[in-house]
């Protein structure tokens, strides 16, 4: 089995880049730059979730390490996502896993397991365990607590994702001080954040996959494996971009893609017609729990062929193999989901692993703008990212108490700006 190179390579331009940073704070440039993140501690003492963000942004911009870089920002982002979802409002799905989640507390989840749980009586498979055995745990672990419920889920799912990007970012190499540049917009607009804690185990279950997808691209094909097998066992519904991954990874090392993408595609389009006419599907027919949005559909598939088209024409050959294999992955499950179009349910089961595919697009097409060296670009990236994630948050059905991302970060314990 041919194995990729996983070192984390430091990032050659850091020290002449930290010496510009620092430089434009007088000399010594370096106690002028400690001063800076000192300030930013000190900032955490009234307003700790800015502080902490501030902070941790401006080490992941001046770190050496991509591996610290991308741990930096994405803990500077889960904190404060984290927080926000504590106060979400319980309602829908949320409100099943949650009562399921108070009752794990007073119970064996052997209990569980193979019954129906809740209202609408929905199952709980013994082929899906994994979510609720990690349930079970946490709840005897704080008493059935509904915010560390959902910290948990919010802080795995981001954790999960952040770490397959900056293993990405690795394997394309982006410079490290422009990680945190290509992580926000594929974290706030990539995820659906609202969904993270409803459709609880397909968000885990996709940011699994984001991980296979991202080791996938570094060849370590048995480690892969193991990943794609723990997203199936969180939602059987993964096994569908599962395959797609797997023939995606098939067709970038074929001698003849163009025979056997055909044979791929027309393999999908009898699976998908398959799925349509089993009796598995008969259930679904009936019910209608929402649809996908056409303005959805036209930003994924933008988003996908200008990474395609974009990527295909780069001179790094890592960078077109990835942008292929995730057009080749999306293409596939369109295929598929064009024959599931009259299921409701399932097309919406499907189509949301689509998002595990936008978070990796959003990442390179970031990285690919942001390697043109168009400074007046980041401040506008980030300005409509932020813009973004709370249009969406407000358009959703559920209430969060702290309001928005900005309250969350204005948190104080004393009484000034927002409390929590």
């Amino acid at each position: 089995m041919l194995m990729a190179e996983t070192t984390d390579r430091v990032d050659v331009e850091a020290p002449r880049r930290l010496a510009r940073v620092t430089s434009e704070f007088g000399a010594p440039g370096t106690l002028k730059l400690t001063t800076l993140l000192a300030a930013g501690v000190l900032v955490s003492a009234t307003l700790p979730v800015l502080g902490a963000f501030a902070t941790l942004m401006m080490l992941a911009v001046c770190s050496r390490s991509r591996s610290l870089a991308g741990a930096a920002s994405v803990t500077a982002i889960v904190i404060p996502l984290a927080l926000l979802n504590t106060s979400k409002s319980v309602s829908g799905d949320w409100s099943w896993y949650t009562e399921l989640y108070s009752e794990m507390n007073s119970g064996s989840m052997n209990e569980f397991l193979g019954t129906r749980f809740g209202p609408g009586l929905i199952s709980i498979k013994s082929t899906e365990p994994l979510y609720y055995y990690a349930s079970d745990v946490l709840s005897s672990a704080t008493n059935g607590s509904i915010p560390a419920l959902s910290a948990s889920i919010t802080i795995t799912i981001y954790l999960l994702i952040g770490f397959s990007l900056t293993l990405l970012g690795q394997h394309i190499e982006v410079a490290s001080s422009k990680i945190s540049l290509c992580l926000i917009p594929a974290l706030l607009v990539g995820v659906t954040f609202t969904l993270t804690t409803q459709l609880v185990r397909q968000e885990l279950a996709l940011a699994l996959l984001v991980l296979a997808i991202a080791l996938t691209l570094q060849r370590r094909y048995l480690l892969t494996a193991v990943i794609v097998a723990a997203a199936v066992l969180v939602h059987n519904s993964a096994a569908i971009p599962s395959a797609a991954i797997f023939i995606g990874t098939l067709l970038l090392a074929s001698q003849r893609p163009k025979v056997a993408l055909m044979c791929a595609t027309l393999g999908f389009a009898g699976l998908g017609f398959a799925y349509s006419r089993s009796s598995g599907a008969a259930g679904y027919l009936t019910q209608d729990n929402g649809s996908v949005s056409i303005l959805v559909l036209g930003f994924d598939a933008l988003l996908i062929f200008t990474l395609w088209r974009v990527g295909r024409g780069n001179s790094w050959q890592r960078v077109r193999e990835a942008s292929s294999l995730i057009a080749t992955i999306y293409v596939l499950l369109i295929i598929f989901l064009v024959f599931i179009i009259s299921l409701p349910v399932p097309f919406l089961r499907i189509y949301l692993y689509i998002e595990a595919l936008r978070v990796l697009a959003i990442f390179m097409l970031t990285y690919l703008l942001v390697t043109a060296e168009r400074a007046w670009s980041y401040p506008v990236l980030i300005i409509l990212t932020g813009i973004y994630f709370q249009l969406r948050l407000s358009a959703a059905p559920w209430e969060y108490s702290y309001g928005t991302l900005i309250d969350v970060l204005l948190l104080t314990p004393y009484g000034i700006g927002v409390s929590p």
